[in-house]
């Protein structure tokens, strides 16, 4: 049975080893560093008191001077501490493998660091340094890896970093974290499948070369999903390679910066600021240099440096009810801000730009810009709506008794208008109107007028003709003692 890590003791742990040859160094480095509770406790109480319940793959045979082979004995190490429920320590020094290290439970690997503890995958096949993977009818859950610098072959290697795939029967890996890591010359940095979901992959970093994607979550599987991406930098993406391509519905991604083409597709999903910077590819993967498909929020983008010989759009947007607030393109740039995916509908919010761009207008049809909100977006859309809020003097014409008014405003968002009046009391007749409007409605447009008395409808055929900025039809109602309201929707002359 497996020990329970927090209440582990020495004890315990020779309990585990007892009778077996198997892990000779695992009891040796016990009787060492053992305490008479924790696993590694100094024996001098005055020392600072290591983490808790791990053992170190020193204790199993690898020694981390960059020459000698330590991949049986840092796999014998993974499967002791998946079997006896502790954790992983590896201390700082430079581990070299020549396959993969495989992971089947829910264990803790810790390094001392990305700038200390280096595993150095010495092939140059399509194999990853790490693969984390499930047993049938079985899940990974809290799985955490972190304090490591994973360095793939030598540049341009078909090696990868981790690989995170769940494709047996009833498996899924979740509620698990990764973090503090540095991955160096991947094929692929991190790749994602299968069932994989409320997981955290945070303080990353991706470099030297990156042949084919920094993070790769493939659509094959789509239960990919409600997990968090934070703070991560891939730099160094080569011709035809990808700094993110990631499939995770539900999914947040905050603070990503990198020097390549980006593909997010995340339904219900938000990215909070996203960096793109001199990219060096001279052949993108992709005609945009970001993505967007079905993601419902993005803002705070900034790309700088980008020639347009790399890609002709710098953002592509695929989905309907889509919120983008916040682009900013400064140095060269693709001669298109923004492509819009046919059927695609939503807001845009904030455009600045230092180069000149091709008006959306120009390139975009009128049907599909039709299906955009363009906020702040004078320099790249003559559409660009304009924002204005204020009060408004109605005149109350032809009414037996004038009502007492209590307030009257009105918003106008580029030429959409929205005025509300409420008022006190007041008795209206066949010939009653309001007069006075702010705007007048436009020739050839519907307007939407409703009246409502202490929260009821009333019976009334209030308009707002086209060419005119006043409502009439108000028929004969007697308002005392009531208070009562209107409101208007249309489009301004």
């Amino acid at each position: 049975m497996p020990i329970d890590a927090p209440h582990a003791s020495r004890r315990m742990l020779l309990a585990a080893l007892a009778g077996s040859a198997a892990h000779p160094v695992a009891a040796r480095a016990l009787a060492r560093n053992g305490g008479p509770d924790v696993i590694g406790a100094p024996q001098d109480a005055s020392q600072p008191r290591p983490i808790q319940n791990f053992v170190s793959v020193l204790d199993f045979g690898a020694t981390g001077n960059g020459t000698s082979d330590d991949t049986s004995a840092f796999q014998k190490a993974i499967d002791f501490v998946s079997e006896h429920g502790f954790a992983l320590h590896a201390p700082a020094g430079r581990y070299r493998l020549t396959k993969t290290l495989e992971i089947k439970e829910n264990i803790t690997i810790s390094g001392d660091g990305s700038d200390n503890t280096l595993l150095h995958l010495d092939s140059d096949g399509p194999i990853p340094a790490i693969r984390i993977s499930c047993r049938d009818n079985s899940s990974i859950i809290g799985l955490r890896i972190q304090g490591l610098k994973l360095i793939c072959g030598t540049p341009g290697s078909a090696s990868d970093g981790i690989e995170i795939i769940t494709t047996k029967v009833n498996s899924s890996v979740n509620q698990s974290v990764f973090e503090d890591l540095f991955i160096i010359n991947p094929r692929i940095g991190i790749r994602i499948g299968g069932v994989v979901y409320r997981s955290i992959w945070q303080n990353i970093t991706i470099s030297g070369r990156v042949s084919r994607y920094g993070i790769y979550c493939e659509d094959a599987f789509i239960d990919v999903t409600y997990n968090t991406f934070w703070n991560i930098e891939v730099t160094g993406v080569t011709d035809k390679a990808y700094a993110y391509y990631i499939h995770s519905n539900f999914s947040n991604f905050i603070n990503l910066t990198c020097d390549g083409c980006c593909y997010f597709s995340s339904p219900g999903g938000s990215i909070i600021n996203l960096a793109v910077e001199t990219m060096t590819a001279d052949h993108p993967p992709s005609d945009s240099v970001v993505t967007l498909n079905q993601v419902q929020t993005a803002s705070n983008f900034n790309l700088l440096s980008i020639r347009p010989t790399q890609c002709l759009y710098a953002v592509k947007v695929i989905g309907r009810a889509v919120t983008i607030a916040g682009l900013r393109f400064g140095g060269a740039q693709p001669s298109r801000p923004i492509f819009f995916d046919h059927g695609s509908s939503g807001v845009v919010n904030g455009i600045y730009m230092d180069p000149p761009f091709e008006k959306l207008d120009s390139y975009t049809p009128a049907a599909v810009l039709n299906n955009w909100a363009l906020l702040g977006c004078d320099g790249v859309s003559s559409r660009t709506l304009t924002y204005a809020e204020d009060d408004w003097t109605p005149k109350f014409i032809g009414w037996a008794k004038p009502p007492k008014l209590r307030s009257a405003t009105y918003e106008r968002i580029g030429r959409r208008v929205f005025v509300t009046l409420e008022a006190e009391g007041g008795v209206s007749s066949a010939t009653a109107r309001i007069e006075g409007m702010p705007f007048a409605c436009a020739t050839g447009a519907a307007a939407t007028v409703s009246l409502n008395a202490d929260g009821a409808p009333l019976a009334a055929r209030a308009s707002l003709a086209p060419g005119s900025n006043r409502i009439g039809g108000m028929g004969q109602h007697d308002l005392s003692q009531k208070v009562w309201q209107m409101s208007a929707s249309y489009r301004s002359a």
